[in-house]
């Protein structure tokens, strides 16, 4: 778990990003659009999802990083400013390194950087209801259970879903003093 580094996302972390595409969980708990491009244009839409999170890095809107295991990327992690001093972090890794505590590890390297690097005060992690594994992230990371959001998120494509108000529990790390 000490090999575990945030780092940015290269244009050659594509393969990792379609990867998360066809994860059945990724589609669930993101609620990601079935694929039915081609391998080559899901990879052509890979890499414009990675120019996107540049630009948004670029922009102080949102950071984007890889999450790598020495210098293979098994996940990605995001910090997105969402008020003033307040920023939400998201996160996933690949089905084969789940349960490794990759996630946890990546989450407080993500929390680190938000406070100390970034200066925000308070970070807030959502969670599905039902995304267990999500929760003990957070738990395990230091953030608190804060409450439940009824009805917070709309599903639009994952289909057991669709049109279905989702509750979500949110999890919140405050700066100490």
């Amino acid at each position: 778990m000490n090999d575990i580094t945030l780092g940015p996302l290269r244009l050659d972390d594509a393969p990792l990003l379609m990867e998360l595409d066809h994860d059945p969980q990724c589609a669930r708990w993101f609620d990601f659009p079935p694929i039915t491009m081609d391998e080559q244009a899901h990879r052509s839409h890979a890499e414009s999802v990675v120019h996107r999170w540049w630009k948004e890095t670029a922009d102080d809107v949102a950071h984007h990083f890889a999450i790598r295991l020495g210098e293979r990327a098994i996940g990605v992690a995001a910090l997105r400013r969402i008020g003033v001093g307040t920023g939400s972090l998201s996160y996933a890794v690949v089905a084969a390194e789940h349960a490794r505590g990759y996630a946890t590890r990546a989450t407080q390297l993500l929390v680190k950087f938000g406070l100390e690097e970034l200066g925000l005060s308070r970070l807030e992690l959502r969670t599905d209801f039902e995304n267990v594994a999500s929760q003990r992230v957070a738990e395990r990371a230091g953030f608190t259970f804060e409450r439940l959001d009824r009805r917070a998120h709309r599903f639009q494509h994952y289909p057991p879903f669709v049109d279905e108000e989702r509750d979500e529990w949110l999890y919140v790390l405050e700066k100490d003093g």
